[in-house]
């Protein structure tokens, strides 16, 4: 996806930008938080090969079977404006829907939390999926032209659901109680699971600009209660549409090493003494990106991931305008975790 960025609800063209003026950006971390997917791949001539990408793309995503949409005004003559108008009506379906783009740009729309409408630039490469139960809709720029692989479960139940009649309700409420679960870590659920008790000091951050401001209130709370152990896990963030695994091989690999560790501080300070915080990288934010916050952050510099950060209360007494970092001792940073290595300080 190229960009993202907030758009009013009245609008006169559809194929415009319609930003705000100033521009209101969005996210990476917004839409992994809606459960929007995206990735994108490197196209070579996909066009002229689109068969053989396509079973690729069908095996790795866990779909089943796949066609080719090409939306051209050229080619549909006078039933493009219709179905453009369709597509942009306001609908939701049953099933998730997968778009990548392989000649091309379009818009998808869709809501945030606070129904506000979130535009997607989506171009050659860009793969998209859009949970089961959003609202959104579609257009293209004024190119008019785009051709998308589309992808299907085994048995899709393929048909729009139009919120203006009602139809879609029923299915966006099983999408807004899935918004409203709480995020799983590799230690288990994050704080607001009320069935689970041991998540009361389990905490997951997705935004990088609101790190400092959650780490205050919880490097706070940490030392407040006489707390032994923090343990900071910068990771890939996980997906349902990669099988619900992290994007980062890496982190895949060092997980249960970070759950060792984790277990091990438990057994030696008590359960209720330690405290774990998962920080999900979003892939479309970090590759590439040497401006990524956690980059530059003043104490995190964060240059891999994997990384583990330990912490312990700072034994020397700082003022209370002093950063949250200040507040704590760093017992130990390390891009290779071992269980071992996190407990032994």
């Amino acid at each position: 996806m190229s960009e993202c960025w907030y758009i009013p609800d009245d609008i006169e063209c559809r194929c415009a930008e319609n930003r705000f003026s100033p521009n209101q950006p969005c996210s990476y971390e917004t839409l992994s938080n809606l459960l929007v997917f995206y990735e994108s791949h490197e196209v070579v001539d996909v066009v002229d090969n689109v068969e053989f990408f396509a079973e690729a793309l069908v095996k790795e995503m866990g779909y089943y079977a796949y066609d080719v949409i090409t939306i051209s005004e050229e080619v549909m003559g006078d039933e493009f404006e219709e179905m453009a108008e369709r597509h942009f009506s306001e609908h939701t379906h049953d099933d998730d829907e997968v778009r990548f783009i392989i000649d091309g740009e379009g818009y998808f729309d869709i809501r945030d939390v606070d129904d506000r409408w979130i535009r997607m630039l989506c171009r050659t490469g860009d793969c998209i999926v859009l949970p089961a139960g959003c609202y959104h809709r579609f257009t293209t720029t004024f190119s008019k032209y785009t051709m998308a692989i589309r992808l299907f479960k085994k048995n899709p139940k393929w048909i729009s659901l139009s919120r203006k009649d009602g139809s879609a309700t029923e299915s966006h409420m099983r999408y807004v109680a899935r918004l409203q679960e709480p995020l799983n870590t590799v230690v288990g659920p994050s704080l607001g699971d009320e069935k689970n008790p041991d998540c009361a000091k389990i905490y997951s951050i997705s935004f990088p600009l609101e790190l400092d401001r959650d780490m205050e209130r919880i490097a706070s709370d940490f030392v407040a209660s006489n707390g032994e152990a923090l343990i900071m896990y910068f990771t890939g963030a996980a997906s349902d549409y990669m099988g619900g695994d992290s994007w980062c091989p890496d982190c895949i690999a060092c997980t249960p090493y970070v759950i060792g560790g984790f277990n091990k501080l438990c057994d030696k300070f008590g359960r209720d003494k330690i405290v774990f915080v998962e920080v999900r990288v979003e892939r479309a934010s970090y590759a590439k990106n040497p401006n990524y916050p956690l980059r530059l952050h003043e104490m995190i510099k964060l240059q891999s991931i994997p990384t583990v950060f330990v912490f312990a209360p700072s034994p020397t007494k700082t003022s209370k305008a002093a950063p949250w970092w200040e507040i704590l001792e760093l017992k130990v940073r390390t891009e290779s975790p071992t269980p071992d290595e996190m407990i032994k300080w």
